[in-house]
């Protein structure tokens, strides 16, 4: 789950760079990707809880990725 603080450091740090190419790399998957819509975040039910938060962190981090276009981005 994100705090808010953690996506304003994010934020801020995408902006900085915006004009270098930016690895991001994070543990657990989006609850809804592109490729996958069944709640992957609970890692096929091992988790009980919803591990991205409220869909506004959810989205909100989404949006940035989108914005974004120089992070190149792995989870899982």
């Amino acid at each position: 789950m994100f705090s808010t603080n953690q996506l304003d450091w994010l934020e801020q740090t995408l902006e900085k760079y915006r004009n270098q190419r930016v690895f991001l790399f994070q543990h657990i998957p989006p609850k809804y990707t592109v490729t996958n819509n069944s709640g992957f975040a609970s890692a096929n039910g091992m988790y009980t809880l919803d591990l991205w938060g409220s869909g506004t962190d959810r989205e909100r981090f989404m949006s940035l990725l989108e914005h974004y276009k120089n992070v190149i981005w792995f989870s899982g």
